[in-house]
């Protein structure tokens, strides 16, 4: 008798969405919204010279870039730089000047090399 409210609350809330009406409703189309699986977003970094570019990067090893704030995002491509739990992207006085942390690796170990872009995150180079 002491799990009956609780088997009384299934029940209520099995009903409930049996009946709410989006049977009638024809599913929204499917759409892709980019590389997924998974995954969180690290290391935000905000350009203290555009207050509305963004870079990000994910644990499956994406690097995002938003100039408008993050209403619209592209991916770095991979072959120019990697990101992943530990990586970072630091802003500098100069505009032009962006550091950070590529992390390359494989299923059992990550190489982290300290990369330098001069030309404001379109290419990188090794320090």
């Amino acid at each position: 008798m002491s799990h009956h409210w609780r088997d009384t609350a299934i029940a209520a809330a099995c009903a409930a969405l049996g009946s709410s009406g989006d049977a009638d409703r024809p599913a929204a189309p499917w759409q892709s919204r980019g590389p997924g699986g998974g995954g969180a977003l690290f290391s935000p970094a905000i350009s203290p010279h555009d207050p509305n570019e963004l870079v990000m990067t994910t644990d499956m090893s994406d690097v995002f870039h938003s100039n408008n704030f993050g209403r619209s995002w592209e991916t770095v491509s991979f072959r120019t730089i990697q990101g992943g739990v530990q990586s970072q992207f630091r802003f500098t006085s100069d505009s032009k000047i962006v550091y950070a942390i590529n992390v390359q690796g494989s299923s059992t170990s990550d190489f982290r090399t300290l990369v330098k872009s001069g030309d404001g995150g379109r290419t990188w180079n090794a320090q």
